[in-house]
Protein backbone atom coordinates (compact mmCIF):
# COMPACT_ATOMS: atom_id res chain seq x y z
CA UNK A 1 0.00 0.00 0.00
CA UNK A 2 1.27 3.40 -0.54
CA UNK A 3 -0.20 7.22 0.56
CA UNK A 4 0.33 10.29 -0.05
CA UNK A 5 -1.11 13.83 0.94
CA UNK A 6 -2.56 16.19 -2.19
CA UNK A 7 -4.96 19.16 -2.13
CA UNK A 8 -6.11 18.33 1.85
CA UNK A 9 -6.78 14.73 1.24
CA UNK A 10 -4.66 11.47 1.42
CA UNK A 11 -4.23 9.34 -1.63
CA UNK A 12 -4.22 5.71 -0.42
CA UNK A 13 -3.46 2.97 -3.56
CA UNK A 14 -3.42 -0.94 -2.98
CA UNK A 15 -3.03 -3.11 -5.64
CA UNK A 16 -2.12 -6.77 -6.19
CA UNK A 17 1.16 -7.78 -8.44
CA UNK A 18 -0.23 -11.17 -8.94
CA UNK A 19 -2.64 -11.34 -11.68
CA UNK A 20 -5.89 -12.97 -10.37
CA UNK A 21 -8.90 -13.32 -12.66
CA UNK A 22 -11.65 -10.52 -12.23
CA UNK A 23 -14.24 -12.14 -9.49
CA UNK A 24 -11.00 -12.67 -7.20
CA UNK A 25 -9.53 -9.34 -7.73
CA UNK A 26 -12.29 -7.55 -7.25
CA UNK A 27 -13.10 -9.39 -3.67
CA UNK A 28 -9.73 -9.01 -2.42
CA UNK A 29 -9.63 -5.23 -3.41
CA UNK A 30 -13.17 -5.03 -2.15
CA UNK A 31 -11.88 -6.28 1.32
CA UNK A 32 -8.87 -4.27 1.13
CA UNK A 33 -11.24 -1.35 0.96
CA UNK A 34 -13.22 -2.75 3.96
CA UNK A 35 -10.01 -3.33 5.90
CA UNK A 36 -9.28 0.55 5.30
CA UNK A 37 -12.74 1.52 6.51
CA UNK A 38 -13.11 -0.35 9.45
CA UNK A 39 -9.57 0.91 10.82
CA UNK A 40 -11.11 5.18 10.19
CA UNK A 41 -14.59 3.62 11.94
CA UNK A 42 -11.99 3.21 15.02
CA UNK A 43 -11.12 6.89 15.54
CA UNK A 44 -15.05 7.25 15.50
CA UNK A 45 -15.27 8.90 11.87
CA UNK A 46 -18.56 8.51 10.88
CA UNK A 47 -19.45 6.99 7.00
CA UNK A 48 -18.91 8.28 4.56
CA UNK A 49 -15.41 7.99 5.42
CA UNK A 50 -13.75 7.59 1.75
CA UNK A 51 -14.31 11.32 -0.47
CA UNK A 52 -14.29 8.80 -2.99
CA UNK A 53 -12.40 5.11 -4.03
CA UNK A 54 -12.02 4.04 -6.91
CA UNK A 55 -12.08 0.21 -7.64
CA UNK A 56 -12.39 -2.40 -10.99
CA UNK A 57 -15.80 -3.82 -11.21
CA UNK A 58 -16.84 -7.30 -10.73
CA UNK A 59 -17.55 -8.96 -13.84
CA UNK A 60 -21.38 -9.45 -13.03
CA UNK A 61 -22.48 -7.14 -10.50
CA UNK A 62 -20.22 -4.12 -11.74
CA UNK A 63 -19.74 -1.42 -8.13
CA UNK A 64 -23.33 -1.33 -7.51
CA UNK A 65 -23.26 -3.91 -4.44
CA UNK A 66 -20.57 -1.91 -2.89
CA UNK A 67 -22.92 1.23 -2.67
CA UNK A 68 -24.38 -0.28 0.48
CA UNK A 69 -21.45 0.62 2.51
CA UNK A 70 -19.66 3.49 0.54
CA UNK A 71 -23.31 5.18 -1.23
CA UNK A 72 -22.30 7.12 -4.62
CA UNK A 73 -18.68 7.75 -3.53
CA UNK A 74 -17.54 4.51 -5.50
CA UNK A 75 -15.86 5.01 -8.88
CA UNK A 76 -15.64 1.88 -11.66
CA UNK A 77 -12.02 2.19 -12.88
CA UNK A 78 -9.99 -0.58 -15.23
CA UNK A 79 -7.14 -0.99 -12.67
CA UNK A 80 -5.01 -3.59 -11.09
CA UNK A 81 -6.23 -1.96 -7.59
CA UNK A 82 -7.95 0.81 -5.42
CA UNK A 83 -7.40 4.36 -4.92
CA UNK A 84 -8.95 5.72 -2.30
CA UNK A 85 -9.62 9.55 -1.42
CA UNK A 86 -9.79 10.70 2.48
CA UNK A 87 -10.11 13.97 3.74
CA UNK A 88 -7.63 15.51 6.49
CA UNK A 89 -10.08 15.86 8.55
CA UNK A 90 -10.81 12.23 8.65
CA UNK A 91 -7.30 10.28 8.03
CA UNK A 92 -5.57 12.58 10.72
CA UNK A 93 -8.48 12.14 13.75
CA UNK A 94 -6.91 10.76 16.50
CA UNK A 95 -8.24 7.00 17.90
CA UNK A 96 -9.69 6.94 21.41
CA UNK A 97 -7.89 5.21 24.21
CA UNK A 98 -10.00 1.85 23.79
CA UNK A 99 -8.70 1.72 19.89
CA UNK A 100 -5.39 2.96 20.89
CA UNK A 101 -5.41 -0.36 22.80
CA UNK A 102 -7.02 -2.60 20.57
CA UNK A 103 -3.68 -1.55 18.85
CA UNK A 104 -1.03 -2.13 21.03
CA UNK A 105 1.85 -4.35 18.83
CA UNK A 106 2.44 -6.14 21.90
CA UNK A 107 -1.48 -7.48 22.52
CA UNK A 108 -1.13 -9.29 18.99
CA UNK A 109 1.47 -11.63 20.14
CA UNK A 110 -1.81 -13.60 22.27
CA UNK A 111 -4.13 -12.47 19.05
CA UNK A 112 -5.78 -14.94 16.25
CA UNK A 113 -4.09 -14.92 13.12
CA UNK A 114 -5.62 -12.38 10.86
CA UNK A 115 -5.83 -15.58 8.17
CA UNK A 116 -7.98 -17.08 11.24
CA UNK A 117 -5.04 -19.45 11.39
CA UNK A 118 -1.54 -20.59 11.26
CA UNK A 119 -2.22 -23.63 8.34
CA UNK A 120 -2.64 -23.61 4.94
CA UNK A 121 -6.02 -24.93 5.69
CA UNK A 122 -6.96 -22.34 7.73
CA UNK A 123 -6.05 -19.66 4.79
CA UNK A 124 -8.00 -21.58 2.21
CA UNK A 125 -11.40 -21.37 5.31
CA UNK A 126 -10.94 -17.29 5.56
CA UNK A 127 -10.96 -17.08 1.66
CA UNK A 128 -13.73 -19.15 1.08
CA UNK A 129 -15.34 -17.28 3.95
CA UNK A 130 -14.99 -14.11 2.39
CA UNK A 131 -16.01 -15.37 -1.02
CA UNK A 132 -19.81 -15.84 0.26
CA UNK A 133 -19.97 -12.89 2.44
CA UNK A 134 -19.21 -11.24 -0.36
CA UNK A 135 -21.89 -13.53 -2.68
CA UNK A 136 -18.89 -14.97 -4.52
CA UNK A 137 -20.14 -18.70 -5.35
CA UNK A 138 -17.61 -20.73 -3.98
CA UNK A 139 -14.69 -23.03 -6.17
CA UNK A 140 -11.92 -24.25 -5.81
CA UNK A 141 -10.25 -23.08 -8.85
CA UNK A 142 -10.97 -19.72 -7.85
CA UNK A 143 -9.10 -20.45 -4.74
CA UNK A 144 -6.32 -22.18 -6.48
CA UNK A 145 -5.77 -18.71 -8.05
CA UNK A 146 -5.71 -16.47 -5.18
CA UNK A 147 -3.00 -18.72 -3.93
CA UNK A 148 -1.11 -18.23 -6.85
CA UNK A 149 0.01 -21.93 -7.09
CA UNK A 150 -1.07 -24.76 -9.78
CA UNK A 151 -3.84 -27.38 -9.00
CA UNK A 152 -1.68 -30.02 -8.36
CA UNK A 153 0.54 -28.23 -5.62
CA UNK A 154 -2.54 -26.58 -3.92
CA UNK A 155 -3.91 -30.10 -3.14
CA UNK A 156 -0.77 -31.12 -2.54
CA UNK A 157 -0.90 -28.81 0.47
CA UNK A 158 -3.89 -29.95 1.74
CA UNK A 159 -3.02 -33.60 1.32
CA UNK A 160 -0.14 -32.91 3.79
CA UNK A 161 -1.93 -31.03 6.02
CA UNK A 162 -4.62 -34.12 5.95
CA UNK A 163 -7.63 -31.88 4.55
CA UNK A 164 -8.92 -31.68 1.49
CA UNK A 165 -11.30 -28.94 -0.49
CA UNK A 166 -14.84 -30.74 0.16
CA UNK A 167 -13.97 -31.08 3.73
CA UNK A 168 -12.91 -27.41 4.17
CA UNK A 169 -15.74 -26.31 2.11
CA UNK A 170 -18.29 -28.23 3.56
CA UNK A 171 -16.89 -26.95 7.28
CA UNK A 172 -17.26 -22.86 6.21
CA UNK A 173 -20.68 -23.49 4.73
CA UNK A 174 -21.87 -24.95 7.95
CA UNK A 175 -20.62 -22.67 10.03
CA UNK A 176 -21.90 -19.75 7.97
CA UNK A 177 -25.27 -21.45 7.52
CA UNK A 178 -25.72 -21.86 11.09
CA UNK A 179 -24.80 -18.15 11.76
CA UNK A 180 -27.11 -17.08 9.10
CA UNK A 181 -30.25 -19.84 10.77
CA UNK A 182 -29.02 -17.96 13.83
CA UNK A 183 -29.74 -14.09 12.78
CA UNK A 184 -33.65 -15.32 11.64
CA UNK A 185 -33.59 -12.46 8.94
CA UNK A 186 -33.04 -14.83 5.80
CA UNK A 187 -35.43 -17.29 4.21
CA UNK A 188 -33.85 -20.94 4.24
CA UNK A 189 -33.95 -20.75 0.34
CA UNK A 190 -32.15 -17.46 0.36
CA UNK A 191 -29.08 -18.90 2.53
CA UNK A 192 -29.11 -22.42 0.32
CA UNK A 193 -28.58 -20.07 -2.71
CA UNK A 194 -25.68 -17.76 -1.14
CA UNK A 195 -23.67 -20.62 -0.33
CA UNK A 196 -24.14 -22.48 -3.42
CA UNK A 197 -26.32 -24.86 -3.54
CA UNK A 198 -27.76 -26.05 -6.29
CA UNK A 199 -31.32 -26.39 -4.91
CA UNK A 200 -32.84 -26.30 -1.25
CA UNK A 201 -33.47 -30.18 -0.98
CA UNK A 202 -29.48 -30.17 -1.77
CA UNK A 203 -29.00 -27.99 1.08
CA UNK A 204 -31.48 -29.75 3.58
CA UNK A 205 -29.71 -33.10 2.98
CA UNK A 206 -26.44 -31.82 3.93
CA UNK A 207 -27.81 -29.76 6.84
CA UNK A 208 -28.83 -33.30 8.29
CA UNK A 209 -25.94 -34.27 7.64
CA UNK A 210 -24.56 -31.78 10.07
CA UNK A 211 -26.96 -31.72 12.45
CA UNK A 212 -29.20 -34.57 12.58
CA UNK A 213 -32.58 -32.29 12.13
CA UNK A 214 -33.96 -30.49 8.69
CA UNK A 215 -32.76 -26.24 8.72
CA UNK A 216 -36.40 -25.31 10.24
CA UNK A 217 -36.65 -27.28 13.07
CA UNK A 218 -33.33 -25.93 13.77
CA UNK A 219 -34.16 -21.92 13.25
CA UNK A 220 -37.37 -23.14 15.49
CA UNK A 221 -35.36 -24.54 18.21
CA UNK A 222 -32.37 -21.45 18.12
CA UNK A 223 -35.02 -18.99 18.38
Amino acid sequence: MSFERKGGQYVLREFFAHKFDPETKHALLQYAAAMIDRILSMASNPPPRFAAIEIPPHPVHKVEHLRRWFGDRVIEVESRGITALIEDRVIERAFSKVARDRLNPRALESGASLRGGATFSDSVKAFLSLMIENDEAPSMKRVVVAAGMSARTFQRQLNGEGASFSELLADVRRNETLKRLKEGNLTITSIATDLGYSDQATFTRAFRRWTGVPPSRFRATAS
